[in-house]
């Protein structure tokens, strides 16, 4: 169909990345369903197929250029256009103990373990991103939703896992740069935390439903939606230190410009909360963007 909106999800044969694909197929997409194992991705988008939606399994192991780039050439040639591209397939490989808080220090941690997590979760997508983002751009349209986790956030950043942060770290920066290459079109590329999610550990806090329905959410963003930005629970998170150590250290960002409301994604203005805001604009909590330099107006509290 000439019309239709494809959707492409790593990592799409089991937990949040099959529900991801499943909830993409009842809106209507036709999903290429990625994973590394073709009998689970086959028999994953069987079962897909199933339930109505047009679902078909594509081999993708992200560490494997090769595979990267046999993807990026059947969506130029077969696909003709990608609506949607949810960056999901990813590794952690640092418990320290029975549970998943308990985390390999940064003392502790094998280098060759970290460079796995990096290639896997900061390094593939990157490379995928880079393919399918500038059919995107030749297309004049696109969603990227690249799923990650607030232990990337540097505003509260924390110890162990040193491989899984560097990697969610890496991702937003990766989210950041191609949004702002790609500003004034219409390809929003966003990331997002789902929380502790029942996957794996039966003492998560969240159903796998509540888990993707930021993603979905993002993937089906209206022209002129956010870009650049972190979100959990369809909110912008801060994910750098700024505004939040101008606060701690005695200062306080001052918003000199109006609030700007687009369709009806408008900056919060509570100086009470600087400390969340840098997730936003810049230019939207009071930092003047000049020559690409961003220099915050603060004052002495």
């Amino acid at each position: 169909m000439a019309n239709e909106k494809i959707g492409i999800v790593t990592g799409g044969n089991r937990g949040m990345g099959f529900e991801t694909c499943r909830q993409l197929g009842r809106l209507g997409f036709r999903v290429v369903l990625c994973c590394r194992d073709p009998r689970a991705g086959e028999h994953a988008a069987a079962t897909l197929r199933d339930e109505g939606s047009s679902v078909e399994a594509f081999r993708l192991d992200l560490t494997r250029a090769e595979e990267i780039a046999a993807l990026v050439m059947y969506a130029r040639r077969n696909l003709r256009r990608v609506d949607v591209l949810v960056n999901n397939a990813g590794i952690y490989l640092e418990l320290g103990g029975t549970t998943v808080k308990d985390r390999i220090s940064a003392f502790d941690a094998r280098l060759e373990v970290v460079r796995a997590i990096l290639e896997t979760n900061l390094i593939g997508p990157f490379a995928l991103s880079q393919g399918i983002i500038a059919l995107m751009r030749d297309q004049g349209h696109g969603r990227v939703v690249s799923v990650t986790s607030a232990m990337g956030q540097l505003s509260d950043m924390g110890g162990g896992a040193p491989g899984f942060r560097l990697a969610a770290v890496g991702i937003n920066g990766m989210t950041k740069i191609f949004a702002e290459e790609l500003r004034g079109t219409d390809v929003l590329v966003n990331s997002v935390d789902p929380g502790w999610v029942r996957t794996h550990s039966p003492n998560a806090t969240r159903s796998i439903e509540e888990g993707v329905a930021t993603t979905v959410w993002l993937a089906t963003l209206p022209e002129g939606g956010p870009s650049g930005q972190f979100f959990r629970d369809k909110q912008p998170l801060s994910w750098c230190p700024l505004p939040g150590s101008f606060v701690r250290s005695g200062f306080r960002p001052q918003c000199r410009f109006p609030h700007r409301v687009r369709n009806g994604f408008s900056a919060a203005s509570d100086q009470r909360n600087a400390g969340r805001l840098c997730s936003r604009n810049w230019a939207d909590v009071g930092l003047l963007r000049k020559s690409s330099l961003y220099i915050a107006v603060a004052e002495k509290m």
